[in-house]
């Protein structure tokens, strides 16, 4: 019996000495990682760089490049997004007919309009041509000189900080089309806050995004933006809504994508039925969503 007591004290102290030389290399390992992370920080940008997207192009900051020639210039980026939108987005007569479904809503409540991340400044055009005040944001250079070549009324500027420029309650509809799956949460946070104190008594926040509910665009369409940091749910769009003070919150699916396939139901099985539709909704449903608030008063 005491054999077995010393020759378990012996185990135990050679367990002893691992972890202490484990504990020793890792301090070590530590110690080595701190002086590569202070040597980094000392070398990064002393400011944030700023990325833009393809069709809404509102500015957020980017993780600092540990070599300041690692990103492109901003006017190459700038002309890329537009470049990239002329590919992929569609004609201008192409992006107007995806638009038409909000215009009789939002002529409804008169102007101004605020169109947030507006890009080539299709949207603006068909206000204007439907008699509504309204202007746009964006930052992007290229989409402003362009769309003002046009005649459409673009600023140059960031889509929270410009409404946050505004007098409180002095629009009457603000939009956002494309944008929001673009930002992080505390962005989108700060982007419905900012409209709530812009908008007049009983106006309208408006918002478009990807259909997260559809499985092939939340798995594969929406990632073929560089840009896109993630779907977004709309009941989590819902509730944010709802959460700061918006009233009669809608959600509303558009863009289908096979008409959302009317398939035929058999009488006699009707669990086969409900899992083939809700398939069907999954994979050819609508293609986008809105989602829409109204400001109590007024």
């Amino acid at each position: 019996q005491l054999f077995d007591l010393r020759a378990a004290n012996d185990r135990l102290e050679v367990r002893v000495e691992a972890a202490e030389e484990e504990a020793l290399t890792l301090r070590q390992e530590l110690a080595s990682l701190q002086s590569w992370r202070a040597s980094v920080a000392s070398q990064a940008p002393q400011q944030q760089t700023m990325t833009r997207t393809p069709s809404d192009h509102l500015s957020h900051p980017a993780a600092p490049s540990p070599t300041a020639s690692a990103a492109p210039p901003l006017a190459e980026l700038d002309r890329f997004y537009q470049a990239f939108e002329d590919e992929f987005r569609g004609t201008r007569d192409e992006v107007k007919a995806l638009l038409a479904d909000h215009l009789p809503t939002v002529v409804g409540h008169g102007g101004p309009v605020v169109d947030l991340g507006c890009g080539r400044g299709e949207w603006l055009e068909m206000l204007a041509e439907a008699g509504v005040e309204s202007f746009g944001l964006d930052t992007n250079t290229v989409a402003v000189e362009r769309a003002t070549d046009l005649g459409i009324d673009v600023r140059l500027g960031d889509a929270i900080s410009g409404l946050d420029q505004l007098p409180g309650g002095s629009v009457a509809v603000i939009t956002a089309f494309h944008l929001i799956e673009h930002l992080p949460f505390p962005q989108r946070h700060a982007l419905v806050a900012a409209a709530f104190r812009a908008l007049k008594p009983g106006g309208i926040l408006l918002l478009e995004t990807p259909n997260a509910m559809n499985l092939q665009v939340s798995a594969m369409s929406i990632w073929l933006d560089p840009t896109h940091l993630h779907p977004v749910h709309p009941s989590q769009l819902e509730f944010l809504f709802t959460h700061l003070g918006f009233t009669n919150v809608g959600i509303q699916p558009l863009h289908p994508g096979q008409d959302d396939l009317a398939l035929p139901t058999l009488s006699d099985q009707p669990d086969r039925d409900a899992f083939l539709t809700e398939m069907a909704r999954l994979v050819y449903g609508s293609h986008d969503v809105a989602i829409s608030g109204q400001k109590p008063g007024g």
